[in-house]
């Protein structure tokens, strides 16, 4: 997630299983992170945080980790209270990279 999210309350992002089209539970209790949560997460330089999806962990960043249990997935990012650059396309969210 880039620092400048143009939400004056906040964002999420939430991982859902394409099967079911509901969230995809796990043992964590974890099915998305938020901007409250981005004070224990590894933050970049920037104030950036990048988000991982999957099975497992990197390694060191199961703070910004969202379980995916192995299901094939969708996403859905919300921005609660979003600003005129969402309105005005000023603002875009990157591209998802897949890692392996």
């Amino acid at each position: 997630m880039p620092n400048n999210v143009t939400a004056s309350a906040f964002w999420s992002v939430i991982a859902s299983s394409k099967k079911i089209k509901a969230f995809i539970y796990n043992d964590r209790g974890k099915v998305g992170l938020y901007s409250y949560d981005k004070p224990n997460m590894n933050v970049n330089a920037d104030g950036s945080v990048d988000i991982y999806f999957g099975e497992r962990p990197p390694e060191g960043l199961e703070s910004n980790w969202i379980p995916t249990a192995g299901e094939n997935f969708f996403l859905l990012f919300r921005l609660y209270g979003p600003e005129e650059a969402f309105f005005d396309k000023s603002f875009n969210l990157p591209n998802i990279q897949r890692m392996n």
